[in-house]
């Protein structure tokens, strides 16, 4: 800018971050200056418009003519930018700023409150002072008052005296801290990724036998298997209809989930295996998908004296003086298993 502001160009006329680009050698080149008068705003809406005055001098936004700009103008651009680069935000995007449209903020800075209206500065911050005042001095209402690229130059150097800049360690310092930042979300993605699998296993595997439960997570098709021994038991409650009718929803839910708990807690002790509740029904099987040839008569019917005595001296919460009774229905034989 300094170099442009000596030449015969003498001024940027429309410096925001958007025509500041980084060419192949990591070197910063200032774009789209000159031949103004040959060139026309183009945006598809006025939003746009209104936005890219965010980086627009206070005294251009009232001459209602963007091409009248000075080389105090694309100083008080450069004080936005170097605003950008030093907070990683947008100008005006700050807390409090961002509930107003670029039109609102464009109106203010050219109305010229008392004090001038200016993105505002989060604080704390660790930045030098130095550079705070450097980036407030950029952006004061009267050009005169803002210091030229020269001294803006000059400043710089005083700030960063002793201080190298090598292009590939900074590459290098960027590239480890990006990696470790990825390393860090990957590591956080896979705990959550390896949570909601645990889930999703725990789920498919109440719903499913194991071996079936198997074939679905390799991607295989699961084939129908003949048990020749197996035995399959199956209740449900005596006038259920009727219990249901009287009472709320969510005390048939309650009920039921009270009901089929105790159940679940009775069929851990034996060699079966649920299959699956039905509304009121509850079915189970030994002998599948684990064959247990010579037990699974034995398991079943022991299981069944268990649910019996268990329900025998079940209270229905909602209606406590009601006595609860189950019909209980055994078969032994062959049985074939699929998936539907």
């Amino acid at each position: 800018m300094h170099f442009l502001h000596q030449s015969g160009i003498k001024c940027h006329g429309r410096l925001r971050s958007s025509k500041c680009v980084i060419d192949g050698r990591w070197v910063l080149q200032i774009t789209d200056w000159g031949l103004a008068s040959l060139r026309t705003h183009s945006y598809e809406t006025e939003e746009a418009r209104n936005r890219a005055l965010l980086w627009t001098a206070p005294e251009v936004l009232r001459s209602h003519d963007d091409s009248m700009v000075t080389p105090k103008a694309d100083v008080y651009s450069f004080g936005i930018i170097l605003y950008e680069t030093m907070f990683r935000n947008s100008p005006y995007d700050t807390e409090g700023d961002m509930a107003m449209s670029p039109e609102d903020v464009v109106a203010r800075v050219r109305y010229g409150e008392r004090p001038p209206y200016r993105p505002r500065i989060p604080e704390p911050n660790q930045l030098k002072p130095e550079v705070v005042d450097l980036m407030l001095d950029c952006w004061r209402e009267k050009p005169n008052d803002r210091p030229d690229f020269s001294l803006i130059k000059k400043q710089y150097k005083d700030m960063n005296k002793g201080i190298k800049y090598n292009i590939v360690d900074n590459m290098l310092r960027m590239m480890e801290k990006y990696s470790n930042d990825l390393e860090e979300i990957i590591d956080s993605r896979t705990k959550l990724l390896t949570e909601e699998i645990k889930k999703t296993d725990s789920l498919l595997y109440r719903m499913l036998p194991p071996t079936a439960a198997d074939c679905m997570k390799r991607g295989q098709q699961y084939q129908p298997e003949l048990f020749k021994h197996a035995t399959i038991y199956f209740s449900d409650i005596v006038s259920f209809t009727k219990l249901a009718g009287a009472a709320t929803p969510l005390q048939v839910v309650d009920f039921l989930n009270e009901l089929w708990t105790a159940f679940d807690d009775i069929i851990l002790k034996y060699d079966v295996y649920k299959v699956e509740t039905i509304g009121d029904a509850y079915l189970v099987a030994s002998g599948l998908p684990v064959p247990n040839v010579e037990r699974h008569a034995a398991e079943i019917a022991l299981m069944a004296l268990d649910v019996l005595s268990t329900v025998m001296a079940f209270t229905v919460r909602h209606e406590p003086g009601r006595k609860l009774e189950i019909r209980i229905g055994l078969h032994s034989g062959p049985v074939v298993t699929g998936r539907a």
